[in-house]
């Protein structure tokens, strides 16, 4: 009869279950302890069922909030990017308009040294 409870006990805890009940052990000399004990366990399951499935909708729910919040990441890494690629362009541009002022600057001063 001990062990019977002690493995019991052992896979709640390696399930994590928590439960209020314990199991009903079967008792020989009475009549009904039998079908005690075997809706004991059924009961037991039927709590292990609701808290494995409370403890998935839980995880379902973490994993749909990490979802939309990679996504608004990714929109607004994709909206940087679009920024990013913006400046780079402009950096170009004021690079090549630097260049033509200098040029410029250079033939201004040559022409006027030579008047």
């Amino acid at each position: 009869m001990k062990l019977l409870e002690e493995k019991f006990l052992e896979l709640e805890q390696q399930l994590q279950v928590p439960t209020t009940k314990t199991l009903q052990l079967d008792d020989q000399n009475r009549w009904n302890t039998t079908y005690e004990m075997l809706q004991s366990a059924l009961e037991n399951g039927t709590d292990s069922g609701r808290h494995h499935r409370k403890k998935q909708r839980f995880c379902l729910e973490i994993l749909s909030k990490l979802e939309s919040e990679i996504s608004h990441a990714q929109e607004a890494s994709s909206g940087l990017a679009n920024l990013a690629s913006k400046a780079e362009s402009e950096a170009q541009s004021l690079k090549d308009a630097l260049q033509r002022l200098k040029a410029e600057t250079g033939d201004n001063l040559e022409l006027y040294r030579r008047r």
